[in-house]
């Protein structure tokens, strides 16, 4: 299936059967990546598939393959209805320093960990989606929480 057929159909999937009115955690809590990496984990149960953790930041470590492949694991993962969690690092300037999705086979999960000086401790918040769209631009998730 190519990338934009499968973008259409996950997309379609996931507005029309994605998540509830009551968010798991509007509270953020103070952690570090470790923390946000096993509250991603946790999120999306003990059997779900490892998608990776990898940069998606602006500097020459980015890694387009690797981006590219742990989005593919999560939306081939999601098709099959099968639990997944992908973790993403970023630069943090004007966006989280760590942003997630989790599924566990019912629900989508969007987390983020933001350092607000640069160090840990930062702040981890881990919610429900109501609705998620897909970008096709960057084959990026968008999470819509529930207000």
């Amino acid at each position: 299936m190519n990338r934009y057929v499968k973008t259409v159909f996950l997309s379609s999937l996931l507005m029309a059967g994605c998540g509830s009115d009551e968010s798991e955690s509007d509270d953020p809590t103070p952690g570090d990546a470790d923390d946000f990496s096993s509250q991603i984990k946790e999120a999306s149960g003990s059997n779900a598939t490892d998608c990776g953790t990898v940069y998606r930041g602006d500097s020459e470590d980015r890694n387009e393959e690797e981006i590219e492949a742990a989005q593919n694991c999560a939306l081939d993962a999601y098709l099959d209805y099968q639990p997944f969690f992908v973790i993403f690092r970023q630069d943090g300037l004007n966006e989280a320093d760590y942003s997630g999705y989790a599924y566990d086979g019912y629900s989508l999960y969007s987390g983020t960990l933001y350092y607000e000086d640069g160090t840990p401790p930062g702040q981890i918040s881990v919610t429900e989606c109501a609705m998620v769209n897909i970008n096709d631009y960057g084959f990026q998730l968008e999470c819509v929480r529930s207000q």
